[in-house]
């Protein structure tokens, strides 16, 4: 766990601290290119694997960590993935003009587009052998592998951008020719010593375990991308990429939200089979949660226009900062929605399908309804109301289905939507100058942090004496 964190704490920490570079060299426009064609390659990736990693790392354990079984089904997994990578890049590249010109509108599919497909037709195989080694628990492999992709992607980048000014294609080349050295490096290392035949009973289970899971990897796809294609259609290119940039900088928060529920999870299984005393514990970890997340947002949010000024220079992005409240809170939302939906997964998964297709049709009316009219702001005014509305159907339906856990749901919204008003109040209010803004915004920030000690005064001073105090004391 700890190698996990590390190596997405240093990718997400390179990725934002490179960022006065990538917007000195590109533009808006070029921004949304690069975020157009991500996600229709995105797609493309979801045709080719199937979901049938999560298959092959179901069956390693199934059959006891038998390897000449798991070299079976690994040989089979990789066989079909790369049939599907060729079967689908041909019917992406071929009927482009059917397939792919209505999701990019006005964009080149020679060259953006065609590099983007040719990017994702041979990076399935290093996800699979990833998905591989956390399946085997080879975490520091896992890590090495990741972090050293991720360094050859970034120092390809930054010469393509800084040293030989190739633009977006040279962002798209540094991605595919990355893709390409771990594609030669994870057949030799890995693809070529499992057993590559086709077996029919194998491949039954595994299409059996993965297919079902088809839809919910699409409306996991459909998160970020659909507003990336809807923004470049109906607006620009540049609304696009502006939206982009406030997506790259929310996503940290995604990444907190995310990082909750992996910890959240398997404890939640233990308390639920600790009576009344275990559910008690659930509530009260979801709303100390919910007030740690909201105060990471309100922090985020409040010296968005700072932290823009200081890390890009290039006056094409003025006003981006203005989408961060929105980006953020959506992902305060979508920490609300994990807490209900979990309970949804101790036996009632078949109706988080239904949340979840609600949830795109909401995201698609909202994008239609407010990007025609707001451009970038209206794609992240829908992205807000999209996780709200998410959030809420899994409540509804989570305690319609179990009785037993019951959420003070009340206190979370009403913490979120607290945090959420003081973080808008810092685009509608003028400060005056940069001191008397950050002074009144670190005010905002105290009088909120203020109030959730007064509300968990008991908690806090449990914790203090039971781990704080304790430790000092020992050490003492």
């Amino acid at each position: 766990s700890a190698i996990y964190t590390v190596i997405m704490v240093l990718q997400k920490g390179i990725s934002f601290f490179l960022m006065p570079l990538y917007t000195a060299f590109l533009s808006p426009a070029d921004y949304g290119v690069i975020g157009v064609v991500t996600s229709v390659s995105s797609l493309m990736a979801v045709f080719i694997t199937l979901g049938l990693e999560a298959a092959a790392a179901r069956f390693y354990y199934q059959n006891n960590k038998d390897e000449v079984k798991s070299k079976l089904v690994y040989g089979n997994v990789a066989l079909v993935i790369l049939a599907n990578s060729l079967l689908w890049g041909s019917i992406f590249i071929g009927g482009q003009k059917w397939l792919v010109k209505p999701m990019v509108g006005e964009i080149e599919f020679f060259p953006y587009v065609f590099i983007g497909l040719l990017n994702v037709i041979v990076t399935p195989m290093y996800l699979l052998y990833q998905n591989y080694l956390q399946t085997i628990q080879n975490a520091a492999h896992y890590g090495l592998n990741s972090l050293s992709c991720f360094i050859l992607q970034v120092i390809l980048t930054v010469l393509s951008l800084a040293v030989f000014k190739m633009g977006v294609v040279g962002v798209l080349l540094s991605q595919l020719i990355t893709s390409v050295v771990f594609f030669i490096y994870v057949f030799m290392k890995f693809v070529s010593r499992q057993t590559l035949r086709f077996d029919r009973l194998v491949l039954k289970d595994c299409f059996r375990y993965s297919l079902p899971l088809l839809p919910h990897t699409l409306a996991n796809w459909s998160n970020g991308a659909l507003d990336n294609m809807l923004l470049n259609g109906i607006r620009s290119r540049s609304d696009a990429g502006m939206y982009n940039v406030g997506q790259q900088y929310g996503s940290v928060m995604s990444f907190v939200a995310n990082s909750i529920n992996q910890a959240y999870v398997p404890w939640f299984y233990e308390k639920v089979n600790e009576g009344k005393q275990g559910l008690r514990r659930i509530s009260q970890t979801a709303d100390a949660s919910i007030c740690l997340v909201s105060i990471i947002a309100i922090v985020m949010s409040l010296f968005a226009k700072e932290i823009f000024s200081i890390m890009i220079s290039n006056p094409a992005y003025d006003g981006v900062w203005r989408i961060v409240p929105c980006i953020v809170f959506a992902y305060v939302f979508q920490a609300i929605y994990f807490f209900f939906v979990n309970v949804l997964f101790l036996k009632d998964t078949q109706v988080i399908f239904t949340i979840t297709f609600s949830s795109i049709a909401v995201n698609i009316g909202l994008n239609l309804l407010l990007i025609p009219d707001y451009g970038f702001v209206g794609g992240a005014v829908a992205c807000l109301m999209t996780y709200f509305t998410k959030s809420v159907m899994a409540l509804v339906v989570s305690s319609i289905k179990n009785k037993r856990i019951r959420f003070h749901w009340v206190l979370m919204y009403s913490i979120s939507f607290i945090a959420l008003a003081i973080s808008l109040s810092s685009l509608f209010l003028d400060f005056g100058t940069l001191w008397t803004a950050f002074v009144v915004k670190i005010l905002m920030l105290g009088v909120f942090s203020l109030i959730i000690a007064i509300r968990y005064k008991s908690l806090i001073k449990s914790i203090y004496l039971k781990y704080v105090k304790k430790n000092v004391a020992c050490k003492i």
